[in-house]
């Protein structure tokens, strides 16, 4: 566990490239290039606030997102209808996957997410929570 931590590590920083700081702005993100995986890193700002590397991710169904980040950190939807699996992640060692579910539009179809029948986003609030604080970035789950 503790390579795959550093592996991990090592590719938010890659991916953040001037972040060093950790006072710059996030940006829009995705998967990485011939993977599967998207990641965002969680790091605590000069106010103690947790904040993301990648603001807004957009995966598609039977992709995955790795947050990356303190010890202890924890993800939660803010809709108790999510579609993304369970409503509420805690980390181990610095860790949290999330799976995104193949029938994921399936799914908000049945729930009444779709007046139009075919979906072609779902958008997801979610907060990060750390350090007793909140921040509140988006997943966009559009179709392969």
């Amino acid at each position: 566990m503790r390579y795959v931590k550093l592996f991990l590590f090592s590719a938010v920083l890659l991916i953040s490239g001037g972040c060093a700081s950790q006072d710059c702005k996030p940006v829009k993100g995705t998967v990485l290039t011939g993977t599967d995986t998207a990641i965002i890193g969680v790091f605590i700002d000069k106010k103690g606030y947790p904040q993301v590397t990648v603001d807004t991710v957009t995966v598609h169904p039977t992709q995955k997102i790795v947050f990356a980040g303190p010890d202890k950190f924890e993800i939660f939807f803010k809709d108790p209808k999510s579609y993304i699996g369970k409503v509420e992640y805690r980390s181990e060692n610095g860790i949290i996957i999330i799976d995104v579910p193949k029938d994921i539009f399936e799914q908000a179809r049945k729930e009444g997410n779709s007046t139009a029948g075919a979906l072609k986003e779902l958008l997801y609030r979610y907060g990060i929570r750390a350090n007793g604080k909140v921040t509140d970035p988006t997943v966009r789950v559009t179709p392969h």
